[in-house]
C-alpha cells in the first residue's frame, strides 16, 4: 500500500458503504487523480478510480447476487456490442497466435514508441492485461447503468451533472496548484499526485522557462485529454440552459486556460473543435432539444462578459509574452511534423495499417501492437469485426435519444446532451495521441448514460402501468400502485 493509499483505501471502503449517489460523485472525482497508485505490487500500480471500480462492481454483484436488485436486461442488450467485442478479441487472438507469430513487427506497451525496439508478434503479457481491462469495463459499464437507472430520473441527472462539474473544479484545481507551485514557489504534493510506479513524464518545462501544466495526469497530453471533454461538457451545459449560466461560463473558461497551461498538441487541436462547436451554436444551428437557449436574455449577456473578460485577460497576458508563446505554437503546432516525436508515432501508425492489411482485417489481439491512437490500436489489435463492434456501441452513445414516449410526451433528460459531447471530447482525444482504450473515461461516461436512459424508460413503464390500470377502471389496483412522479421536460433545468 502506498502512502496515498493509506489515505484513499479507507475513504472508498467507507464511500462505497453509503448511498449509491455518493458513488457515482466519488467514481468521476477519483478519475481526476490519474497518476495516483493506492497499491502496488512490482512494476504494477493500482489507481484510485480502478480500485473503486472494483467495489461498485462487487457491491452490485452482492446485491444482486441476494435479490436486492434484479438483473437489468435493458442495460445488458445495450452492451452487446462489448460482449461480441470480448469474444472476437479472444478468436481473433487464437487465429493470429497460430497464423502470424512471428512474421509481422509490431510494437507493445512497454517499448515508448522506440522503433529500435520492434520485434516479431508473440504472445506477451500485455496480451492478457488487455483482455482483463476490457472484461473489468465491460462489467463496470453494466454495474454503473445498472445502479443509475433505479433512480428517479432527474435525481440520477442532478447527481451525475454534480460529479462532472466537480471533477472540473477539482481537476482545474490541481492544475492552477501546479502552476503557482512552478512560478510562485508554492509547494505541489508530487509524492501524493505523481505516485504511481511509471510516473516521470509530467512537470515537464518547454520553451526555457514554460511549465507544460499536468496537474494530477501523468503527463500535459493526459490533461489534455480530459480538460477536452470538460470544455465541451460546460459549454453544452450552458446551452440547453443546465444550472447557473455564471457556474458554467466559469467552468468553460477555466477548462480553456487548463488545456492552454498543457500546451499538448492534443489541448490545441481541442480548443480549434470547441471553436468551431461553439460557432456552429453561436451562428444558429441550435441544440434540437426543447428549452436549448435560441435567444439571449439578461443572464446570458452577464455570463458572455465573464467569459469576454476572462478571455480579453488571457489575450493580454499572451500579447505580452509573445515570443514564449510563438515559440511553444512552433513547438507544439507548426512545426510539429518535424519532431522526433512525431516521426515514431507516426511511424507506428503506419505499422497499424501495414498490421491490418498484412492479417486481412483480421488484427493480431489487443495488447500485440500500441501505436499513437486508440483508432490505430482498435484496427490493428481487434480488426475490421472489432472495430465496427466498437464504433455500434459508440454510436449507440452517441445518436440522439429519443424514448419511447408515454402518455406524459415528454423530452429525454437535457443533461445526456452535454454527457454525449463530454464523450466526443474523450474521443477525440483518443483519436489524435491517446492509444489506451482503457482509459476508463469513456467506458464510464458511456455507463452513465446507459443508465440515465435506462431509468428513464422504467419511469416510462411505470406510468404506462399507471394509466393502464387507471383506463381498465381497476379502482383498487390503482390505489396500491401509486402514480409514478412525472418527468420534467428538457426546458427545465434538472441540476439546480
Amino acid at each position: 500500500m502506498t502512502t496515498p493509499g493509506l489515505f484513499l483505501i479507507p475513504l472508498s471502503l467507507l464511500l462505497i458503504l453509503l448511498p449509491w449517489r455518493h458513488s457515482f460523485v466519488a467514481l468521476v472525482l477519483l478519475m481526476i487523480l490519474a497518476d495516483v497508485a493506492v497499491i502496488i505490487v512490482g512494476s504494477f500500480g493500482v489507481s484510485p478510480v480502478f480500485f473503486y471500480g472494483n467495489l461498485i462492481i462487487a457491491r452490485s454483484a452482492v446485491e444482486i447476487a441476494f435479490g436486492r436488485r434484479h438483473l437489468n436486461q435493458g442495460v445488458i442488450e445495450e452492451i452487446y456490442p462489448l460482449f461480441f467485442l470480448f469474444a472476437v478479441n479472444i478468436v481473433v487472438l487464437w487465429i493470429a497466435l497460430s497464423v502470424f507469430q512471428g512474421k509481422i513487427d509490431v510494437m507493445t506497451g512497454t517499448m515508448g514508441f522506440n522503433l529500435n525496439l520492434a520485434q516479431p508478434y508473440h504472445l506477451t503479457r500485455e496480451n492478457f492485461t488487455q483482455i482483463f481491462y476490457l472484461a473489468f469495463h465491460i462489467v463496470l459499464v453494466y454495474a454503473i447503468a445498472h445502479q443509475l437507472s433505479w433512480l428517479e430520473p432527474v435525481a440520477a441527472a442532478k447527481i451525475v451533472d454534480r460529479a462532472v462539474v466537480l471533477a472540473i473544479l477539482l481537476a482545474a484545481g490541481f492544475v492552477f496548484w501546479e502552476l503557482a507551485a512552478f512560478h510562485a514557489g508554492l509547494t505541489f504534493p508530487a509524492w501524493f499526485f505523481h505516485s504511481d510506479v511509471h510516473s516521470g513524464a509530467w512537470g515537464q518545462v518547454t520553451a526555457g522557462h514554460v511549465l507544460r501544466a499536468s496537474g494530477s495526469f501523468p503527463e500535459p497530453a493526459g490533461a489534455a485529454f480530459v480538460f477536452g471533454g470538460f470544455v465541451l461538457y460546460a459549454w453544452k451545459r450552458y446551452k440547453l440552459g443546465i444550472g447557473s449560466t455564471m457556474l458554467s461560463m466559469g467552468l468553460l473558461l477555466i477548462s480553456l486556460v487548463s488545456l492552454g497551461a498543457s500546451t499538448s498538441t492534443t489541448a490545441f487541436a481541442l480548443m480549434g473543435f470547441f471553436a468551431l462547436v461553439a460557432a456552429k451554436d453561436m451562428l444558429g444551428f441550435h441544440l434540437r432539444a426543447r428549452g436549448a437557449r435560441s435567444r439571449l436574455r439578461p443572464q446570458d449577456f452577464v455570463a458572455l462578459l465573464f467569459l469576454g473578460a476572462g478571455l480579453l485577460g488571457a489575450s493580454l497576458y499572451l500579447n505580452a509574452r509573445w515570443e514564449t508563446v510563438d515559440e511553444v505554437l512552433t513547438r507544439a503546432v507548426f512545426e510539429k511534423d518535424q519532431t522526433g516525436s512525431f516521426d515514431a508515432r507516426s511511424s507506428t501508425d503506419f505499422m497499424a495499417l501495414d498490421i491490418l492489411v498484412k492479417t486481412g482485417g483480421l488484427g493480431l489481439g489487443l495488447g500485440s501492437h500500441k501505436p499513437n491512437s486508440a483508432v490505430m490500436t482498435i484496427l490493428s489489435n481487434t480488426g475490421i469485426l472489432g472495430s465496427l463492434a466498437v464504433g455500434l456501441f459508440l454510436f449507440m452513445r452517441l445518436k440522439p435519444y429519443r424514448p419511447r414516449l408515454s402518455a406524459t410526451d415528454e423530452e429525454p433528460i437535457p443533461v445526456t446532451v452535454p454527457l454525449q459531447w463530454l464523450l466526443i471530447g474523450f474521443l477525440l482525444a483518443h483519436a489524435i495521441s491517446n492509444p489506451n482504450i482503457n482509459h476508463i473515461g469513456v467506458w464510464m461516461v458511456s455507463g452513465l448514460l446507459i443508465g440515465i436512459a435506462a431509468g428513464q424508460c422504467r419511469q416510462f413503464d411505470a406510468e404506462e402501468r399507471w394509466y393502464m390500470l387507471q383506463t381498465e377502471g381497476a379502482e383498487g389496483r390503482v390505489r396500491s400502485y401509486p402514480r409514478p412522479l412525472p418527468l420534467p421536460s428538457a426546458g427545465r433545468s434538472n441540476a439546480r
